[in-house]
């Protein structure tokens, strides 16, 4: 099981965001078709830019239930009498103390390259010289707060490999990197070969990826599965970023 409840959770963001996901689509490692979309260009961007605008309606609504803090950085969990009490964090120069519920939504550790106590050193050494496609921001700070005080992190040797990211002929060595989407790997040739191409790590994805992962590398004909305006889509923005000319 990867999740739980989720239809739960795909009817509250169609409730309560007015989202279209009524396409349900079968991608890499799937049996089943199970990932929810609508029209949109990039359903993935209007989901979060849906929820960022509605928790800024709400902080401007009711400013004493939710206040938006940008650029501040945490430092630290309060941890006491046996549970997270609240966080520690900075901003512009000062330190703050915030006590309540704490979700941790910092991200992976992909791009954990430099970092003495990295995860990614720790727990998968054998990806450290491949770039990632998660921002560089990716560096496990959330999962590090956690160890600090004894929390309990699973699963940190899953690391994804994509097949395919995308490499910027003008720093072809940068540890940052882009995914190639399905419809940009449609267009390659039967072996499999697009040029400015190459692996990259990526952080937290079930194991079950490696399936499908397995059946890009064979060879078969290109398509476009969603149609050719994906693809020109695709290659738009391929060519801004000099992958394709």
């Amino acid at each position: 099981m990867l999740t739980g409840k989720s239809g739960d959770a795909v009817n509250w963001l169609q409730d309560k965001f007015n989202l279209d996901l009524s396409k349900v689509s079968r991608l890499g490692g799937h049996s089943q078709p199970r990932t929810h979309r609508g029209g949109a260009q990039f359903p993935g961007m209007t989901i979060t830019y849906a929820q960022m605008e509605r928790l800024e309606d709400l902080a401007e609504s009711m400013p004493d239930r939710v206040a938006i803090v940008k650029k501040a950085r945490v430092t630290n969990l309060i941890f006491e009498n046996g549970a997270v009490r609240g966080v520690e964090y900075e901003h512009k120069g000062q330190k703050y103390r915030e006590e309540g519920v704490v979700v941790l939504a910092t991200g992976g550790y992909a791009a954990d390259f430099d970092d003495a106590e990295s995860l990614l050193k720790k727990h998968r050494p054998d990806l450290m010289k491949l770039p990632t496609t998660n921002g560089d921001h990716c560096t496990g700070d959330g999962q590090k707060m956690v160890n600090r005080i004894g929390g309990k992190l699973i699963d940190l040797e899953k690391v994804q490999v994509h097949p395919t990211g995308l490499v910027d002929p003008r720093d072809p060595d940068a540890k940052v990197s882009s995914v190639a989407a399905r419809p940009m790997r449609a267009l390659t040739s039967s072996a499999g070969q697009v040029p400015g191409c190459r692996g990259a790590a990526r952080c937290r994805r079930p194991a079950a990826r490696q399936r499908g992962q397995a059946l890009r590398r064979r060879a078969r004909p290109p398509r476009l599965r969603d149609g050719p305006h994906v693809g020109e889509r695709q290659c738009v923005v391929c060519v801004a970023r000099l992958v394709l000319c």
